[in-house]
């Protein structure tokens, strides 16, 4: 009995959009809902400090005594950026909705797929690294590094689950990032600086 391993064996790590075209076609839309439902945590935090904006705003509450970080504006829009661009490229990673797979009248189905994939990636990653680098300027790198001990391993985690084509451990690895990283920013959101 040969102990070597056929190169079929080892599990091969896909590129991302790979990943994410298998991803797609492999998950029940029932699946793809729920996972998409993660992002629910950051449209709820926009929410509220959306309400908390209106509500200072309309009571003629001062802001001037705010530093930047406790100004309720400034969860708002950044939880409105991240929650719009998670939702967007996720379901755009998942073909949900037609508008994200049109095709283009001058280019083939795929490649104009391709190119809004690759898109609405780099506007989710913007998105995210921002609010990170406010999460810095705001909070000690201390606190950050803390709660990111946490969350980060599940995104990586996450990254090479999807390349390897274990679609449900990636959709419960990533999901749960988001919803760790909400409850960190929902924590920042009720104790503001």
């Amino acid at each position: 009995m040969s102990t070597t391993k056929k190169a079929e064996d080892v599990p091969r790590l896909l590129s991302g959009l790979d990943a994410d075209r298998v991803l797609s076609e492999a998950i029940p839309l029932w699946a793809k809902i729920v996972f998409l439902s993660t992002n629910l945590p950051y449209w709820i935090i926009a929410g509220v400090a959306g309400y908390d904006w209106l509500r200072i705003s309309l009571f003629h509450e001062t802001f001037a005594e705010l530093h930047v970080c406790g100004h309720p504006a400034l969860y708002f829009i950044g939880g409105l950026l991240v929650a719009a661009s998670s939702t967007v490229m996720h379901g755009s990673q998942l073909r949900l909705g037609s508008c994200f797979c049109c095709a283009h009248p001058t280019r083939s189905e795929k490649f104009h797929e391709l190119k809004w994939q690759k898109v609405f990636k780099r506007v989710d990653i913007s998105c995210a690294l921002s609010a990170l680098l406010a999460c810095v300027y705001c909070h000690s790198w201390n606190d950050l590094l803390a709660t990111f001990a946490v969350a980060l391993p599940l995104f990586v985690a996450g990254v090479f689950l999807k390349r390897l084509s274990w679609h449900y451990l990636y959709m419960v690895a990533h999901g749960s990032w988001h919803i760790v990283t909400a409850l960190l920013v929902w924590d920042a959101v009720l104790h503001r600086v």
